[in-house]
C-alpha cells in the first residue's frame, strides 16, 4: 500500500507553479500529508560577474524576502484553513541542487513540482530544472505541466495512464498509478509497448 506523509512542492510563484501546488494540495488530502513549500533563489555563480551578468553578491533583499514569504502565505491560506498541514522553505543557490537537498533533508516521499515558471536572469527556470530533478530525485516525482486553458478547479484525476515497461521502475510507478486512481476515483489504463525493429514488423 501506498503512504504519502510529506510532499515536497518547489514553486517559483508562476502560474505553473501555482498549478502544481493545486495538485500537491489535492494530493495531500486524500493521503493525509503534510506540504512544504520551496522557493528558490537562484544565485548567479562568481565567473558570471566579469561577463556583466549581474553584480557580486546578488541575493535576495529582506524586501524581497518579506515579498516571497507574503506571496506564499497567500498561495496556501485556502488550503491551510482546509486544515491542509503547510510550511514554508526558502533558500537561495542552484535550483535543482536545492530542490534535491530539500527533498532528502525534509525525507519527501512525493516531489511535485511544474515543468515550467519564470524566465530571466536570477529566477527558477522550471523546465530545466524539471528535468535535472526528474533524473536525479531519490523519491518520486509528479511533473505538472501548464494549466490548461478552462481546466476545471480543484484538481480531479479521471483518467490516468500509466505505461509500464515490468522494469522495477514502471512497477513502481504502477503501484503509485493505482493508488492515486483509487483515491482520486478515477480510471486507470496501464499500457505497453512492444517495440519492433524495422526488420520485424508483423505481417498483418
Amino acid at each position: 500500500m501506498i503512504t504519502i506523509d510529506r510532499i515536497l512542492c518547489p514553486v517559483d510563484l508562476s502560474d505553473c507553479s501555482r498549478h502544481g501546488f493545486d495538485h500537491a494540495a489535492a494530493i495531500a488530502r486524500w493521503y493525509g500529508a503534510s506540504i512544504t513549500l520551496l522557493h528558490v533563489f537562484e544565485t548567479v555563480p562568481v565567473a558570471a560577474y566579469a561577463t556583466g551578468a549581474g553584480s557580486p553578491g546578488a541575493v535576495l533583499t529582506p524586501p524581497e524576502r518579506a515579498y516571497v514569504l507574503l506571496e506564499l502565505e497567500r498561495m496556501a491560506a485556502a488550503e491551510r484553513r482546509d486544515g491542509v498541514d503547510i510550511t514554508f522553505r526558502r533558500t537561495e543557490g542552484q535550483p535543482h541542487a536545492e530542490i534535491l537537498n530539500a527533498a532528502l533533508e525534509t525525507k519527501a516521499d512525493l516531489l511535485i513540482i511544474g515543468t515550467h515558471g519564470r524566465s530571466g536572469f536570477q529566477r527558477l527556470v522550471l523546465g530545466s530544472v524539471t528535468e535535472k530533478v526528474l533524473r536525479r530525485a531519490l523519491c518520486p516525482v509528479l511533473a505538472v505541466p501548464p494549466r490548461a486553458s478552462g481546466s476545471p478547479a480543484p484538481v480531479a484525476y479521471k483518467r490516468i495512464l500509466c505505461p509500464v515497461d515490468f522494469s522495477d521502475s514502471s512497477l513502481s510507478a504502477l503501484q503509485y498509478a493505482m493508488s492515486l486512481a483509487e483515491e482520486a476515483n478515477a480510471t486507470l489504463t496501464v499500457l505497453h509497448v512492444v517495440e519492433y525493429g524495422m526488420h520485424e514488423w508483423p505481417e498483418i
